[in-house]
């Protein structure tokens, strides 16, 4: 069974700019990930720029076929990997508390430059 998550980014008016992560959402697979390899602001949008994502993995990566993502460790996208369409990322003006309400759990890079998270719609804390 997979554990879907959002992750997002603070850009500069405060909305949060996220995709939807299918795999791993939970705080000791995505958190984990985004706090030890997804550290600066250039990464962050590089990975929000991707769209919806199957996997996230400990890289970016290039375009690969979309069943071998865990065998390079990279991140693989809806877009990229699998050309579908509508992948792309959203902006909400509702905080973190309110995206993890609806997937379960959400992630967000803020303007200090740092992860934060919220589950079931509990106050964010930071990873």
């Amino acid at each position: 069974m997979s554990t879907n998550a959002y992750i997002g980014v603070e850009l500069s008016d405060h909305t949060i700019k996220y995709i939807y992560l299918h795999w791993d959402g939970y705080v000791k697979g995505a958190g984990f990930k985004l706090k030890s390899f997804y550290l600066s602001p250039e990464k962050v949008k590089e990975l929000i720029d991707l769209g919806d994502l199957s996997v996230l993995g400990n890289e970016i990566g290039e375009k690969h076929d979309f069943d071998e993502a865990r065998k390079n460790n990279w991140t693989t996208a809806y877009g990229r990997d699998r050309e579908e369409e509508g992948i792309d990322a959203k902006i909400t003006t509702e905080g973190i508390e309110k995206l993890s309400r609806e997937m379960g759990y959400a992630y967000v890079y803020r303007l200090n430059e740092k992860w934060y998270y919220s589950k079931d719609g509990k106050k964010e804390k930071k990873l």
